[in-house]
């Protein structure tokens, strides 16, 4: 399973699972849920910032993704990019 970034946009606002809203999550909340769910692989979306320098990003990518690999129980396939629609 795969997870957007943690903003909250447009209809995606809406979506929950077992009453929490699956946007506005960082990826170690989204881990959370979709271990819960049953999933057996988990790929979360950290969103880059193209006003940073890529050092920036890459830091904060491992940043969030550092706290959702050290309570994952299923492996993590994580991601780092730009997003839906190329930019923000």
């Amino acid at each position: 399973m795969g997870m957007a970034g943690e903003f909250i946009i447009g209809m995606h606002g809406g979506l929950t699972y077992d009453g929490v809203q699956l946007a506005g999550l960082y990826p170690h909340g989204q881990l959370k849920l979709a271990q819960k769910a049953g999933v057996t692989i988990f790929g979360p979306v950290v969103n880059t910032n193209s006003t940073e320098s890529s050092p920036w990003n890459v830091a904060r990518a491992t940043t969030f993704i550092k706290a959702a690999g050290e309570i994952a129980g299923i492996p993590l396939h994580p991601n780092m990019g730009m997003g839906v629609g190329g930019c923000r």
